[in-house]
């Protein structure tokens, strides 16, 4: 079965009258530039989800939505991981558990480490979904199986997601197995590894 997880954006209103219909609801908190309020935009949600079983929440902090924040003295990438630890704080406080948090950055090892470090000093265990976008100028191929991959070898993410419009949707699950596969977290195709010597073959 596939799951069904539309990206609602900041539309709050649309997230809660879905939520019955959805597996996983992906939603962008909208930060202001007072700060931002998590409790009042990310509450009812949970509540709306909360009364069934197996739905989750998947909360994007975007990189376009920091320039907005209060976070003067902090990288972008450390900004975008405060605004995490916090969303995965109330999520936990409401005694929900089925989410996740990814980042919208161009610097996802950046970010993501950032993320992880910032999740182990607040002593949050929460699932990180791993985010690789596009660059028209770099080869997803290659880009995507040094950014993901070297993250998950280290252990940060739990899920990953490749945004290529260039590709097709197998061909962007087709890679997402084999760069799960590379990372020795998900087996799903026989692989022969065989000695460059003498040729004789293993496989796994």
């Amino acid at each position: 079965p596939v799951a069904l997880s539309p990206d609602v954006q900041t539309a709050l209103d649309l997230a809660r009258s879905i939520t019955r219909f959805c597996d996983i609801i992906i939603f962008a908190p909208e930060l202001s530039s007072g700060g931002h309020d998590w409790k009042d935009q990310i509450v009812p949600v949970i509540e709306d989800l909360k009364r069934f079983e197996k739905k989750a929440l998947q909360c994007n902090i975007r990189n376009s939505d920091i320039p907005n924040l209060l976070f003067s003295t902090l990288s972008a990438a450390e900004a975008m991981a405060e605004a995490a630890v916090a969303f995965a704080k109330i999520c936990l406080a409401h005694d929900f558990k089925n989410f996740l948090i990814s980042l919208e950055h161009p610097g996802v090892i950046t970010a993501s480490r950032m993320l992880a470090a910032k999740l182990d000093a607040a002593h949050v265990d929460a699932p990180i979904t791993l985010q690789y976008f596009s660059d028209p100028d770099r080869l997803t191929l290659f880009e995507a199986s040094i950014n993901l991959g070297s993250l998950l070898c280290d252990g940060i993410g739990d899920a990953i997601y490749i945004d290529d419009r260039a590709m097709t949707a197998v061909d962007r699950i087709r890679l997402s197995y084999n760069i799960l596969q590379a990372a020795r977290l998900r087996i799903s195709k026989t692989e022969f590894i065989s000695c460059p010597s003498c040729g004789r073959t293993l496989f796994d």
